[in-house]
């Protein structure tokens, strides 16, 4: 059974009813009758809140977001316990023997080559949760979903942010075999892939 990893901006494009919104909820669908496995990651409990641009307070949002999109079902895959950026409950916590740092430095190395993240150490909670940092909080959490996606092993990340992902490709083949498609090639790839009825 193929896995699947949606990103956060799958959430937002049923939300605002994109055109992506389709094969989204058609992936969903199938997840729910068991015919692929579709999760999305908890770093998505982290992203902004939509209209203040700011850090949310506590997960919830998360699973109200996904209820009040039809994609409650969905597996939520736990994200490496960051203090101040994830939440208790939805966290797995890394020791030295497994360390992150290599894979999410090379990451954000082709994610954001002009934005340095030594910033992180020298904030503040509070102002790493301000609005002012949320173009910086948007990077880490594209990394680090990424990040769950590539150390869950899953076949398929999804997303409509085609500018950040896709477009880097060829330079995540450096860093580990991703292979990024929109929710309508998802679709595409697994009604291909599915055996006749």
């Amino acid at each position: 059974m193929k896995t699947i990893t949606f990103d956060w901006n799958c959430v937002i494009a049923v939300e605002k009813n994109e055109p992506a919104a389709k094969a989204i909820l058609e992936l969903a669908r199938l997840h729910n009758e068991g015919k692929v496995d579709v999760a999305i990651t908890a770093i998505s409990a982290s992203e902004d809140t939509r209209k203040s641009r700011e850090f949310p307070r506590d997960g919830n949002h998360l699973e109200i977001r996904l209820a009040n999109t039809d994609l409650a079902d969905l597996q939520v895959l736990p994200a490496p316990g960051t203090w101040g950026l994830t939440y208790w409950g939805m966290s797995c916590w890394r020791d030295e023997e497994h360390p992150i740092e290599p894979i999410t430095d090379a990451l954000w190395e082709v994610m954001a080559p002009k934005s340095s993240k030594d910033i992180l150490a020298d904030l503040t909670d509070e102002e790493f949760h301000s609005k002012k940092y949320s173009k910086l909080r948007n990077i880490w959490c594209d990394v680090h979903t990424l990040f769950v996606h590539i150390d869950n092993k899953r076949d398929i990340f999804v997303t409509s942010n085609t500018e950040d992902f896709q477009d880097n490709a060829v330079a995540f083949e450096r860093v580990a075999n991703i292979c990024a498609m929109t929710p309508d090639e998802c679709l595409r790839e697994i009604q291909a892939t599915r055996p006749p009825v």
